[in-house]
């Protein structure tokens, strides 16, 4: 299994399918550490910024002890041969000053507060404070090293001594240790720089005698070292998306390139044929010994580059029509389709078609091609996209491209590209609704530029192939402003454009305008969104300024209501009426169009600011009793790219319960020669008799035979002798004559007795009374049998033994002739 802390819980994946078998929740912070307990390998140990450390039985999902600790826990150790964990904390002093601390954890029994020791002559301030910053190797005789700016600590748990190194290189060009890792067998220990290059230390345990040898591959700063579980090789990553192998006691190294993001940790399993490499994207890639990649467990793609945090997301939540899966940034010049029933990465779409390149210097990053705006049109047909590149130094690079969704081939394949769309900056990109698949499908643009742009789909089929491509239809702008906001109405009928402070009505059949309406209270007042509402407040629009929302009617051409209020994000529900917007302290209000009053009001949903939000319709019908989460889904994302929901307690105790279960643990764990000697399913062969010959089933299988009969046209039909004997087939029950005998066996004997004594005549008269009440039963199971015959039409070619009651039945059954149906 490989285990990874993912925010407050741990996922316990399988490294032959890939899938995630098991989510272990019990702390209430973000998990920062989680190792194998050495002394049982069916355990784990994790810590939390919640102050916590829990000892679990991962295969049970069992937490066994949970302890508390004085502070938050940033990195956590099991040594293999020492009784207790070591775990690495910073905590603040009153005088203000920030104090980094190194302790052993003493876990009680069952759950408390563990036993804490500082380890001798722990530091009080260490500058670096990263899990990179500590490790525990050096076989029987451990010792524990941890890099601090450019001094190297090394602790010896027999000697309970502490030495301290000096990097002798890093005096004269500032230098910093950034990561450190232990030799598992030998007195060793390897340190990467700021300047890429490695240093392995030998004779730690001695100041005297310290020799280094240095290795140098890395243009930039080396973020993680790693040995494999026997130490003949050492693995490097860093910023150059390179995993870098290097053998020990020798130059030699082998790599593995184009990896598509800096490496931040890196993982060697116990037999050393599998390498878990993090990268800074949110991605694991599970790599073998021989530099193939294995498995690739993602989540979200995260922005790792400088460049995006100016927009970590600039091209916003969207939502694929086909798939309802949600499309986004992902890495650069890509879009990520991710699945939010499933919680899983789809795949990503390559839209610039440029590699990745590391930048030559961290303080000068690479600028690359981003897409700044993406949209589906309302069939998930057409997918267009804008990107665009500024260096600030040549002339920007914008592009608008239009992909088309094949079927056959089950992807996006690019239609049109269109260079310099506009002069500026793309500010919005919306596809006009169409009601019916036969309309021509249209695109608006609106630019920095003081344009907006209706491209429309045109026939291009010439005489090599049949094709269509989009063209620019028509142009409009209005006295010069830069155009931003813009949206269509639910039918499609009216458009609406912001030109910096006002709002213009269009008909985008003519691209004549309607009206326009100042909204806010100077020309710097910026009109931020435009949205139309839905169903029954279709006719309405709510527009946002940085200092107020107001809602405007479209069939009056009048301002309706507005509130101060500093909205960041707005959205409308595609089903509903509702409306939700975000304020800058990221507080959430639903609200109708119609009313100024708030129907739900949530503050502080998030530490950090939110970006983006989205509706997404939900694929199971819900209960939930807050409206807004019935018939779709609240998704937004905030700063620190966390993608969060909105829903009720019971919701998300009903989803929690049909997560992960012990079923997909067993259903991905590997068979075994027993096992696949078991069946999976057992299925019971006992059927209910008395349900199985009823009256009203052995009606039913002949309906869809008529059907056929009476459908079907006359000069198409088979032999009349082959439809007649599917159709008597349809009607004939197996197993039904035997069931009617099994219940008459009884009585045969006393039929029996009946047919002596009706043919005495010396029979006195009770006798003869007995008799006629025998022979009015007789009459009655006579006429009963003649119906259930009547119904189910028995009929059989094969020759069968019938009993006497049967005989005496089918006497008073009535033969009819069906000449008539056969076939000349």
């Amino acid at each position: 299994y490989l285990f990874c802390c993912c925010g407050h819980v741990i996922n316990v994946y399988s490294t032959l399918s890939g899938e995630c078998v098991r989510q272990l929740r019990g702390h209430t912070g973000v998990v920062t550490s989680v190792v194998v307990n050495p002394h049982n390998k069916l355990q784990l140990y994790s810590s939390s910024l919640d102050s916590t450390v829990i000892e679990w039985d991962y295969t049970d999902g069992v937490i066994l002890k949970k302890c508390k600790v004085a502070y938050p826990i940033i990195t956590l150790h099991a040594p293999q041969y020492q009784p207790f964990l070591v775990a690495h904390w910073q905590h603040k002093e009153p005088d203000g000053k920030h104090l980094t601390d190194v302790v052993h954890l003493v876990m009680k029994s069952g759950s408390g507060v563990a036993k804490c020791e500082l380890l001798h002559g722990s530091l009080g301030g260490l500058k670096t404070v990263d899990q990179h910053a500590m490790s525990i190797g050096g076989g029987e005789q451990e010792i524990l090293a941890y890099v601090s700016g450019k001094k190297l600590y090394v602790y010896s748990f027999r000697h309970n001594r502490i030495h301290t190194h000096h990097l002798n290189e890093a005096k004269k060009t500032g230098v910093q240790m950034t990561c450190v890792a232990v030799h598992p067998t030998e007195r060793c220990i390897a340190t990467g720089c700021s300047d890429g290059r490695i240093y392995l230390w030998f004779s730690v345990c001695n100041s005297q005698t310290v020799t280094q040898t240095k290795y140098h591959w890395h243009s930039l700063a080396c973020k993680t070292i790693a040995f494999t579980n026997e130490g003949s090789y050492m693995l490097s990553g860093g910023h150059e998306c390179v995993l870098v192998k290097w053998q020990s006691n020798s130059n030699m190294r082998d790599y593995m390139p184009r990896l598509g993001a800096p490496i931040n940790y890196i993982s060697c399993s116990p037999d050393n044929n599998l390498y878990a490499v993090c990268m800074k994207d949110n991605v694991v890639q599970l790599i073998s010994n021989n530099f193939k990649v294995r498995q690739i467990y993602q989540g979200l793609t995260a922005a790792h580059m400088d460049s995006y945090t100016r927009n970590i997301c600039p091209a916003g939540l969207i939502v694929d029509p086909r798939t309802k899966s949600l499309v986004l940034n992902g890495k650069p010049g890509h879009l990520q389709f991710y699945s939010l029933q499933r919680n899983k990465h789809l795949y990503n779409l390559d839209i610039v078609c440029q590699n990745y390149i590391s930048p030559a210097s961290l303080n000068r990053p690479t600028f690359v091609t981003e897409i700044e705006n993406a949209a589906f049109d309302s069939l998930g047909n057409w997918l267009a996209t804008v990107e665009r590149r500024d260096d600030r130094e040549t002339t920007p690079e914008i592009r608008l491209k239009f992909y088309e969704y094949i079927s056959k081939d089950q992807s996006f394949v690019l239609n049109t590209t269109i260079d310099l769309p506009h002069q500026k900056k793309v500010s919005c990109m919306k596809f006009r609704p169409t009601n019916q698949s036969e309309d021509p499908t249209s695109l608006l643009t609106t630019s920095e530029d003081g344009k907006f742009k209706i491209w429309q789909i045109m026939d291009d089929t010439d005489i090599y192939r049949n094709n269509v491509c989009f063209n620019c239809d028509s142009v409009g702008f209005y006295k010069e402003l830069p155009a931003g906001a813009a949206d269509f109405s639910d039918d499609g009928s009216v458009l609406a454009v912001a030109f910096k402070s006002v709002l213009t009505v269009w008909d985008p059949d003519t691209n004549g305008l309607k009206m326009s309406l100042t909204l806010g209270r100077s020309s710097n007042d910026v009109i931020r969104h435009v949205v139309f509402g839905n169903e029954t407040c279709s006719h309405l629009v709510v527009c946002t300024t940085q200092t107020k929302m107001s809602v405007c009617n479209m069939l009056s051409f009048s301002l309706i209501w507005e509130v101060l209020l500093d909205v960041s994000v707005l959205i409308a529900d595609p089903k509903t009426e509702y409306f939700a917007a975000f304020n800058a302290k990221n507080s959430l209000f639903v609200f109708k169009p119609s009313s100024s009053t708030p129907e739900y009001i949530q503050q502080n949903l998030s530490d950090s600011k939110i970006i983006h939000a989205l509706f997404v319709e939900k694929t199971e019908e819900s209960t939930d009793t807050l409206p807004l989460c019935r018939n779709t889904d609240l998704y937004f994302m905030n700063a620190k790219q966390e993608l969060l929901s909105l829903t009720t307690k019971a919701s998300l105790k009903q989803n929690e319960e049909n997560g992960v279960t012990e079923g997909n643990l067993v259903r991905n764990l590997p068979q075994t020669p027993y096992s696949r000697l078991l069946a999976q399913k057992k299925i019971s062969t006992n059927v209910d008799t008395t349900q199985r010959f009823s009256a009203d089933v052995l009606g039913n299988p002949s309906r869809e035979v008529v059907e056929e009969l009476t459908i079907t046209p006359a000069h198409v039909l088979p032999n009349v002798r082959t439809l007649c004997a599917q159709f008597i087939k349809s009607l004939t029950q197996p197993g039904a004559l035997k069931a009617k005998m099994a219940n008459d066996d009884v009585s045969d004997d006393e039929n029996d007795e009946d047919d002596n004594v009706k043919n005495d005549d010396n029979s006195d008269s009770e006798s003869d009374m007995e008799v006629d009440k025998q022979q009015t039963n007789t009459d009655n199971k006579k006429s009963d049998l003649s119906k259930t015959f009547e119904d189910t039409l028995l009929i059989s070619d094969q020759k069968q033994e019938l009993g006497k009651s049967y005989t005496k039945a089918l006497k008073s059954v009535k033969i009819e002739q069906f000449t008539w149906l056969k076939s000349e």
